[in-house]
């Protein structure tokens, strides 16, 4: 079936609905049949409106006009206050709306109550291979230094003395916080691995002094011979804080029966075996 030519004015008009350009002939062709032709209204451009006419019409009032005023549009195509539209949506819509706005807000009040877990540690590795532990601010003083190489002494354990990093938790203050144990643990399990591409290689904790905090992160579990860390998966040792025991004769008598369990455990790392030397 062959569908009737458009006639101009209709053609016309889809080309200006595609914004298309149209093209008409200017001149006849031989033996071309004439073109037919037929008037038609073209739409008149629209007259600009005023800038004050414009601000009028977005603030949603009638804006005086002397022009004739047009026919009224239908409900849906007139504009629609703030209020009008709250009016219009549902109770269950309006309660949705305000709690996903509230959302962010509200999310960042549950991060922001969050404080991370406080602490500072004096760091050293025995040859690489047990790791000192000092739950202390500052670095210990040189007399501090030389008990604890008196201690090393009295255990038969041939080792210099390692140098002291500080680490300090949290690394930076202002920053959010959401898991404040989780935190922790993960950014010194960072600390950790970053001196074992060092060259340490941890076998065991020898921690002096106490911290609720560090105890929390380390995970302190007690046992039958001695205490372990279940972060590290390590045993550690945990004694008074080296200023309590050069001061304490009784921290000093708790500590003596443990330096001969050190001297062998020192031993049996050194042979690489668990014979007794």
């Amino acid at each position: 079936m062959t569908l009737p030519a458009l006639e101009d004015p209709r053609r016309l008009h889809y080309l200006d609905a595609m914004s298309l350009s149209a093209w008409t002939a200017r001149y006849r062709l031989p033996n071309a049949a004439p073109t037919p032709t037929s008037e038609w209204q073209t739409q008149a451009a629209p007259v600009p409106q005023a800038p004050a006419q414009r601000l009028h019409a977005l603030l949603d009032e009638p804006a005086p006009s002397r022009t004739t005023p047009s026919k009224p549009k239908p409900d849906q195509d007139r504009p629609v206050s703030l209020q009008e539209f709250r009016r219009r949506i549902s109770p269950a819509q309006e309660k949705h709306r305000e709690e996903s706005q509230e959302a962010p807000v509200e999310a960042e009040k549950r991060v922001a109550k969050f404080e991370p877990l406080r602490f500072t540690l004096q760091l050293g590795a025995l040859e690489g291979r047990w790791l000192v532990v000092m739950a202390q601010d500052d670095p210990p003083s040189s007399l501090s230094m030389r008990f604890l190489q008196q201690l090393l002494f009295a255990a038969s354990i041939p080792a210099t003395l390692p140098a002291l990093q500080t680490f300090r938790w949290p690394l930076m203050d202002g920053l959010p916080v959401e898991e404040p144990l989780e935190e922790a643990r993960e950014g010194l399990e960072a600390f950790l691995a970053g001196r074992r591409r060092e060259g340490w290689n941890i076998e065991r904790l020898l921690i002096f002094g106490e911290s609720p905090s560090l105890a929390q992160v380390l995970t302190l579990d007690d046992g039958e011979q001695e205490s372990g860390s279940s972060l590290l998966a390590l045993p550690a040792w945990q004694v008074s804080s080296l200023e309590t025991l050069m001061q304490s004769a009784d921290a000093k008598r708790a500590l003596w029966s443990m330096l001969g369990e050190w001297r062998r455990q020192w031993r049996i790392s050194a042979n690489g075996n668990s014979s007794d030397a």
